[in-house]
């Protein structure tokens, strides 16, 4: 009896191993998350290399220049929505003084594309859908020119002007 139940055993235990697939398998699932960063691409040499950092915040010097100041704007994302950038530019305000002086601004350019307000200093700077390939970095000259008549005029003093960017999807 104990022979024919181990037999019996023997048996179900193989035929059961035969049972067992050969081959399993297991699904890896996971996302990338949308990723979108936008400022003022500042460029500096670390050793025989050039690091660029994209800054929320920056300052540039000599913005009276007859030629205007330019700076970096850079946008760097993942994703491939239709996005519109804007802009608010303030005049320049002399700064530290009862009675503040402005100088306006004479004109904004995009990569040389000259931008016309669409209301009292709010511009819009780009139209543009990123590609679909993956994280980028897209990267466009801001030129601002101050108002040249009103810089020959105006008092001696320090004078600062903003520039507010905003991004958003196109509604």
């Amino acid at each position: 009896m104990k022979k024919g139940l181990l037999i019996t055993v023997l048996v179900l235990v193989t035929a059961s191993l035969w049972a067992l697939p050969s081959q399993v398998s297991i699904s890896l699932t996971t996302k990338v998350p949308a990723f979108l960063v936008h400022g003022f691409l500042i460029k500096e040499i670390e050793g025989e290399s050039e690091v660029a950092q994209i800054m929320g915040e920056t300052s540039v010097g000599g913005a009276f220049n007859a030629d205007g100041v330019s700076l970096t704007y850079a946008i760097e994302t993942n994703v491939a929505t239709p996005l519109v950038v804007s802009a608010v530019l303030t005049p320049f305000i002399r700064q530290d003084v009862s009675d503040p002086v402005q100088v306006g601004i004479e004109s904004l350019f995009v990569d040389d594309q000259n931008k016309t307000p669409t209301s009292t200093e709010r511009f819009t700077l780009l139209n543009f859908t990123p590609s679909s390939s993956g994280k980028d970095v897209y990267e466009y000259v801001l030129t601002v020119k101050a108002n040249q008549a009103q810089v020959e005029a105006a008092p001696a003093g320090e004078y600062i002007s903003t520039i507010s960017i905003d991004i958003a999807p196109v509604n």
